[in-house]
């Protein structure tokens, strides 16, 4: 399920879907019961082992430092606390419902329809968007090759996995002929498809181990049934396709064809076993509460940025953050911390011990009181409840956790739970409510408050969805500064639905920021005078500083919210007294929760530096004033240097955590230039091109450096490369200009400048240089002052693990 009004429009809608669907299922349960008069549900240790996992989980959720994200928060992360309550009320409701095999057998008719539905699509957009480059959706997000409902490639690959185990069973069973027949030798040959397409080797490995169990099942159930009748053979129909699907999971898995290169799909990176476990054992050493309760649920994110080793730094890994470990056994050994760990064992122990004892049970005795139809159906969801429930379960220990494919895990549960029930004498229990009148009174008003409890949740989440949906209009909206006061409003919408979501807070705070930016640009006309424009911006600045403080303030543990205060404090230097001592704090904040990060250190030392410009700009003014302070401007003199210095000492440490930092470098070198050494800026400016060669800022630095310092012919080097890097370049092509004038190369000047005055016809000063170099002069001829080129000068990205909400595109 997709829908394209938020800002995911996979993950959200479909668990907004799921949820709504759960508490109104659990609502007609309750009401369900109420009328009958009596409570049902299948014996199994399963339902008290999946009880005991939520509760470990809630307490872990409730009690983490990021509660609000673990605890409350049902959209955007798939095995926090909200999701995990998800997928046990599924289980029981699965399990309290399916009461016949009529109902089992419509399940996963149901289950399997929809994954046919998703496969006829899915290949249509794989040919679609490989053969011909054109996509059948119309929007940006589903104009990819891998785009899909699950999620990642390989989470499809999982999905049609077990689509494919279950259109095996279905077979196997031999219950169907004619045209359904048809539709699942069909359906199994499309999911067979799509799974060698992808070609993910655990998919495979599951599936050679689903079809070990299934063929030994048939195998058995088989033998014992030749032997009941006093047959001498018994058939082998049923083994043949469980034997061929396993035959080619069994040579792909030894082959690994890489048939998945053909469709490009992206490649999906994720840390490795070794060192999510390190992750989870350096939480586990943080406290008690770490080491027995972890993180809590859907928190892994921050136990990465804490803990990742310093050694990423040095590979293209560095500046990716992961949501989950390796897969879900070992993420949650850091985010469940022992309890949460040893309850979701105790819950694999469960379904194993169920799964084997159903299995079992299944060819070894006919309950007498179903029919032969029912009996079958029962079978049916024994087996599927066991190959699809050991499928999905050998793909968490190999993969990270899905919300899909854990709502397909607990249905199989279910499934298998309800199955199981069915298929023996007193394989329920049942309580009557309606024995006494105080039991009758005590559940009834038991059961309103859940139902009423019920509603509350649900116009809870469902006022908390809405909020997700203006939060997605405004990022659609933020990318056009015209439109920024609409995208304010929808943000500010959010925020009033959903206080409680940081992620909110922190875009509001950066769409403040670009509408300072546009304030700042405005200039004074009939209608707007400067004393307006004035406190416009002084509003805007009061709204992305408050912005940013309740973001931190509502989550004061979270990264992402203290490095987005420290922006917007950086932002503000040239406005606010204090501003660069609130953003340093707030970076060295952040840093304590990335330590690993060069981003980091570098921001805190370009703060230093904005704070050191905004000294300088108060020491001209002095000079300028016709009465001296030498004392005050002493102590401006004396600010500058300290704050030189700390940038200086901010950025040694930046390229001690990664040496190849190139932005550090970059601004390493313009502070050097800044105290006057030109000798260090130029050796700084060639670090940061030795490593990033190519790059248009790093090529600019050092051949404006090599220019102020009179080093033309090295200045024409830097400037002639770039300029091939980017035959558009204004930049180098006007100090490439310059250099060839000094030089003496009157053409080659002219030639520079004619080009720049196509790429920016309208710029004046191009316009007079020309006519200098034409009329013999040198170029500077009578224009004062160095004048400013056409477009300010490229630098290079700042590679920063902060990912904004908000990615401003100005028009």
């Amino acid at each position: 399920m997709f829908l394209p009004w938020t800002a995911d429009p996979v993950g959200i809608n479909k668990q907004a879907a799921v949820a709504f669907l759960a508490i109104l299922g659990f609502v007609f349960w309750l009401a369900k019961t109420l009328s009958e008069g009596k409570l049902v549900w299948p014996k199994s240790l399963i339902a008290p082992a999946v009880g005991l996992f939520v509760i470990v989980s809630g307490v872990s959720a409730y009690l983490s430092a990021f509660s609000l994200d673990s605890f409350y928060d049902l959209f955007g992360r798939i095995d926090n606390f909200p999701s995990l309550l998800t997928f046990a009320l599924i289980f029981f409701l699965a399990s309290v419902l399916l009461r016949t095999g009529d109902y089992i057998l419509k399940s996963i008719w149901v289950f399997l329809s929809s994954a046919i539905l998703l496969a006829v699509f899915q290949m249509l957009h794989f040919l679609s968007g490989s053969l011909f480059g054109a996509f059948l959706l119309p929007w940006d997000f589903s104009r990819v090759i891998d785009f899909n409902s699950v999620g990642t490639a390989n989470a499809l690959a999982i999905f049609f996995g077990l689509a494919l185990i279950t259109a095996v069973i279905m077979l196997a069973s031999q219950m169907f002929a004619g045209k359904s027949k048809i539709i699942l030798y069909v359906a199994a040959a499309l999911f067979l498809a799509h799974v060698i397409l992808i070609g993910f080797w655990p998919v495979w490995f599951g599936l050679v181990l689903a079809m070990i169990f299934l063929i030994s099942y048939r195998f058995i159930s088989e033998l014992h049934l030749a032997k009941t009748k006093g047959a001498s053979e018994f058939s082998i129909k049923k083994l043949s396709l469980p034997i061929a699907v396993f035959v080619v999971a069994f040579l792909l898995l030894l082959a690994k064809p890489p048939i998945g290169n053909f469709l490009n799909f992206a490649v999906e990176i994720k840390p490795t076993y070794d060192a999510t476990m390190e992750i989870a054992g350096k939480v586990a050493d943080q406290s008690w509460r770490g080491a027995f309760l972890g993180s809590g649920p859907g928190t892994f994110v921050n136990d990465y940025l804490s803990h990742r080793s310093a050694s990423l730094n040095a590979t293209n890994l560095w500046l990716l953050t992961f949501n989950q470990g390796s897969a879900f056994w070992p993420t949650i050994l850091a985010t469940g911390g022992y309890l949460g760990t040893a309850a979701f064992a105790l819950l694999i122990l469960a379904f194993i011990w169920t799964a084997f004892r159903a299995a079992a049970k299944k060819f070894k005795e006919t309950p007498v009181d179903v029919a032969v139809k029912d009996g079958q159906s029962l079978e049916l969801g024994v087996i599927f409840g066991v190959s699809g429930g050991l499928f999905l379960l050998i793909l968490l220990f190999l993969y990270p956790f899905n919300y899909t494919l854990g709502i397909a895990w607990f249905f199989a549960m279910a499934v298998l739970v309800a199955s199981a029930a069915g298929s023996k004498k007193n394989g329920w229990s049942v309580i009557s409510i309606l024995t006494s009148p105080q039991r009758a009174l005590i559940v009834s008003l038991a059961i309103i408050l859940l139902m009423t409890f019920s509603a509350y949740v649900f116009y809870f989440e469902a006022k908390n969805y809405i909020a997700e949906i203006y939060y997605g209009r405004a990022l659609a909206l933020s990318g056009d500064v015209e439109k920024i006061d609409d995208s304010i409003n929808n943000l500010g919408r959010a925020v009033n639905l959903n206080p409680n979501k940081s992620g909110f807070l922190r875009a509001l705070a950066q769409v403040f920021l670009i509408q300072i930016g546009k304030t700042v640009n405005q200039k004074p006309s009939e209608t707007l005078t400067q004393t307006q424009i004035q406190a416009q911006l002084q509003t805007a600045i009061a709204n992305a500083v408050n912005s940013a403080q309740a973001a931190a303030q509502l989550d004061k543990e979270n990264f992402y919210n203290l490095w987005t205060q420290g922006s917007v404090y950086e932002n503000i230097i040239l406005f606010a007294d204090g501003a660069d001592k609130q953003a340093v704090q707030s970076y060295e904040e952040a840093f304590k929760r990335n330590p690993q990060s060069p981003s980091v250190q570098l921001d805190i030392a370009r703060t230093h530096l904005a704070a050191a410009d905004r000294t300088d700009l108060t020491l001209s003014a002095l000079a300028q004033a016709e009465k001296k302070d030498e004392e005050k401007e002493a102590a401006l003199k004396q600010e500058k240097e300290a704050l030189l210095n700390s940038g200086k000492a901010a950025l040694e440490k930046s390229i001690a955590l990664k040496s190849d930092y190139v932005p550090a470098h970059y601004l390493f070198s313009q502070l050097y230039e800044r105290t006057g050494d030109t000798a260090k800026a130029i050796e700084k400016a060639q670090d940061a091109k030795k490593f990033a060669p190519g790059d248009l800022g790093a090529l600019f630095q050092l051949g404006r450096l090599y220019y102020n310092d009179n080093q033309l012919e090295k200045a024409q080097a830097e400037f002639e490369e770039s300029v091939a890097v980017n035959p558009d370049y204004s930049n180098g092509r006007y100090f490439l200009g310059l250099v060839y004038d000094k030089r003496g190369f009157k053409n080659k000047a002219v030639a520079e400048f004619e080009k720049i005055k196509e790429l920016n016809p309208d710029n004046k000063e191009v316009a007079q240089i020309l006519e200098n170099l034409k009329a013999g002069n040198p170029a500077l001829h009578n224009m004062g002052q160095q004048p400013a080129p056409p477009a300010p000068p490229t630098e290079p990205a700042p590679e920063s693990e902060p990912k904004s909400e908000i990615m401003p595109k100005t028009k």
